[in-house]
């Protein structure tokens, strides 16, 4: 992944790359947020990641974290991507000025 993004000129530098992370995480916690209202129980979830992995697991919650830790995340990203625009800005004053 990270062979792309440095290819493309997007790096942890970048406000862009911030952008694109908090966007995912955020889609993530939707997907979530959402599959908590159509499954019901834990069993049902077991029995789809035993279907995924083929392989059982001791508890649900080493796999997923409620949907608020991944909104906290993209809440994080997007502050991140503000301070990079932020010295951006800073230092196109200090160019062009």
């Amino acid at each position: 992944m990270s062979i792309l993004l440095n290819g493309w000129g997007l790096g942890v530098e970048t406000a862009e790359y911030w952008h694109w992370l908090a966007r995912n995480y955020r889609i993530f916690a939707d997907l979530l947020d959402i599959s908590e209202t159509i499954i019901v129980g834990e069993n049902e979830i077991e029995n789809a990641i035993k279907l995924i992995t083929g392989d059982s697991i001791l508890s649900v919650d080493h796999v997923l974290h409620h949907p608020g830790y991944y909104y906290l995340i993209a809440a994080n990203c997007i502050r991140q991507e503000h301070a990079r625009l932020t010295v951006r800005q800073v230092y196109y004053r200090s160019v062009f000025v």
